[in-house]
């Protein structure tokens, strides 16, 4: 499983640019791009992201 690549399709598919997940972290564009490259990440991250997206956690954990 691919957290990143899971992070990204949902992120598209809500229709959320990486600017503006990364305005909702307080973080840079370039750190999504980041995150959405990284195969694994810890679970505070998935967490802080799928409350950005308003999604519950398990949609990106398990996202195919």
């Amino acid at each position: 499983m691919h957290i990143g690549k899971n992070i990204c399709k949902v992120r598209e598919l809500l229709g959320i640019k990486q600017e503006s997940l990364a305005a909702a972290l307080k973080i840079s564009q370039q750190t999504i791009s980041n995150i959405e490259q990284t195969q694994q990440l810890n679970g505070t991250t998935v967490d802080r992201i799928a409350q950005a997206l308003e999604v519950p956690r398990t949609v990106i954990m398990k996202f195919r």
